[in-house]
């Protein structure tokens, strides 16, 4: 899962994959724009509905992290 989790990130902004732990806000490759279209993109891509109270930096702050909240909904 987490393969199709990057893929979608990946084609989203390649930049969010190059480093899967790097922080995506220090590094500009989010902002708070960027994170509502993210969003809208992963609930779109694998049915799910991501509650605002986890758009957070801590779950949005690294693709690891990302992924990691993505798995969590679909199980």
């Amino acid at each position: 899962m987490k393969e199709k989790i990057l893929k979608v990130l990946e084609s989203f902004n390649e930049e969010i994959v190059e480093d899967t732990g790097r922080n995506l806000f220090d590094a500009e490759i989010l902002d708070s724009f960027g994170i509502v279209e993210l969003v809208i993109e992963l609930e779109d891509s694998f049915n799910i509905v991501i509650d605002v109270d986890l758009v957070t930096p801590e779950n949005f702050g690294t693709a690891d992290a990302i992924v990691q909240l993505v798995e969590s909904l679909m199980d």
